[in-house]
């Protein structure tokens, strides 16, 4: 009925505003979901992440969210998901994406305060990159 398809109208339209993120194998999972969620996504974001080598990518990323965002940040120094292995994954998505891989030098497998900062500006500029510092880091 109307009343239904308008709740899910309205519903489609929230997920737009929503961010899904992980760190390490919770960025890998939080790359599988957003890409392969049926509603357009605001962003997705992976910290210390990796992509999953059994997805097909790009012919995997659902339509709806080919133009969404992807926000991820690395360690050089991380000897749990090494760089190598995560800039690899990653780089197989560029130019099927909009995203941005940023390197950190000498941060292991952990978070830095400055990468928090950057993540909360990702969203605050809902899923855009404009506005956000690349110094320090």
């Amino acid at each position: 009925d109307d009343e239904k398809h308008s709740e899910c109208k309205d519903a489609s339209a929230a997920s737009q505003n929503v961010f899904i993120g992980g760190f390490s194998m919770g960025g890998a999972m939080a790359v599988y979901c957003g890409y392969h969620f049926a509603q357009k996504l605001g962003g997705v974001i992976a910290l210390s992440g990796y992509v999953l080598e059994t997805c097909n990518y790009p012919s995997e990323i659902h339509e709806v969210n080919k133009d969404t965002s992807l926000l991820v940040y690395h360690g050089d120094s991380d000897p749990v998901v090494p760089f190598t292995f995560s800039e690899k994954g990653f780089n197989a998505l560029q130019g099927h994406l909009n995203m941005r891989y940023n390197k950190i030098k000498y941060l292991q497998h952990s978070v830095d305060p400055d990468e928090i900062q950057r993540v909360c500006q990702f969203v605050m500029n809902g899923g855009g990159f404009s506005d956000m510092s690349s110094a320090k880091l």
